[in-house]
């Protein structure tokens, strides 16, 4: 199966994104498909390089070019993304979220969300009814 473009949402997959800068870079492009199309999977750089059919180095100064950040501070910035989206679920709890956005441990989902969002998950999702 294939990811979805940037900005449009499968039935039933991620929330939609706007798209990227770099998608259309047919290298970067792969990448950030195999992103998409499973955001929790452990990616390292050496994984999106062979996704996107070159070697680690050249992918991420190609991927910095175009993209403007590293490949690895952008699956965090985009697993937070969905998080917070996810959060807003009524029955999602933090330990779920934390799993569907690669993180086996919440307490480091806890950690690394409040880093990059400034405040924790729990205050993100807003009240409960």
């Amino acid at each position: 199966m294939t990811a979805p473009p940037h900005g449009i949402r499968a039935v039933g997959g991620p929330p939609a994104t706007p798209a990227p800068p770099g998608c259309a870079d047919p290298v970067v492009g792969r990448a950030l498909a195999a992103i998409d199309a499973d955001p929790a999977h452990p990616w390292t750089v050496a994984d999106l390089a062979a996704e996107a059919g070159t070697v680690p180095t050249a992918f991420a100064r190609r991927f910095r070019e175009r993209v403007g950040s590293a490949p690895l501070a952008y699956l965090r910035r985009r697993r937070m993304a969905l998080a917070e989206e996810y959060l807003a679920e009524p029955s999602a709890t933090v330990a779920a979220v934390a799993r569907r956005v690669g993180y086996a441990d919440p307490f480091s989902f806890v950690a690394a969300f409040t880093r990059e969002r400034g405040l924790p998950p729990g205050e993100a999702r807003g009240p409960r009814t």
